[in-house]
């Protein structure tokens, strides 16, 4: 027998065993258990029965009210925040989000003045750059039934190449009431 045959038929039987190691490993797959139940029942303690009404008030604490005047306040507040954050809060990779989602927060001249750069898509960066920003507070600083300014102190975190810088501002907010719904009409940074 030559030499070239002996390495054939060698190489033909362990193609054969490495064949054969593959099909019975394929076959071993766990098949499901069925008509099998498990019992997961946990037995926690019972909790300790406590009697609690809301008209119970602990000695010496006050309690305020909150009038309707003050809820509306705090909610025109809530949205100067919220649209201070989302206006303010961009990256390269959001294709002007950030000002699409404002869009039902604004009047409608305030969004013809801020959509108007959405006609023309940003420019492509090598690298990644983002804002984010955190309201810090929000105070009122005049109000009127159809009108209030607020003034929003934020916290700007910007990441360009890599590095981070950290920046404090406070923007004024003129909210107005257009059909009993607050909108931010104008805003600047102070």
């Amino acid at each position: 027998m030559s030499r070239v045959r002996f390495l054939a038929i060698v190489g033909a039987i362990a193609l054969v065993f490495v064949g054969l190691y593959f099909f019975l490993r394929a076959r071993k797959t766990a098949t499901p258990i069925q008509n099998q139940t498990v019992d997961t029942t946990v037995n926690p303690k019972p909790a300790e029965p406590k009697s609690v009404t809301a008209t119970e008030i602990p000695a010496g604490a006050t309690v305020k009210v909150v009038t309707t005047l003050e809820a509306e306040q705090n909610g025109v507040k809530q949205l100067a925040k919220v649209f201070v954050e989302r206006y303010n809060s961009y990256s390269s990779d959001n294709n002007y989000q950030n000002i699409r989602e404002i869009e039902e927060l604004v009047t409608p001249a305030l969004w013809t003045k801020i959509s108007a750069r959405l006609s023309t898509p940003p420019q492509p960066s090598a690298t990644f750059m983002s804002v984010i920003t955190e309201t810090i507070n929000a105070t009122m600083a005049d109000w009127k039934t159809d009108r209030a300014t607020i003034t929003v102190k934020t916290r700007k975190i910007t990441e360009n190449e890599g590095k981070q810088t950290e920046q404090y501002q406070t923007i004024s907010v003129v909210m107005v009431k257009q059909n009993s719904i607050w909108l931010a009409e104008s805003f600047t940074t102070i």
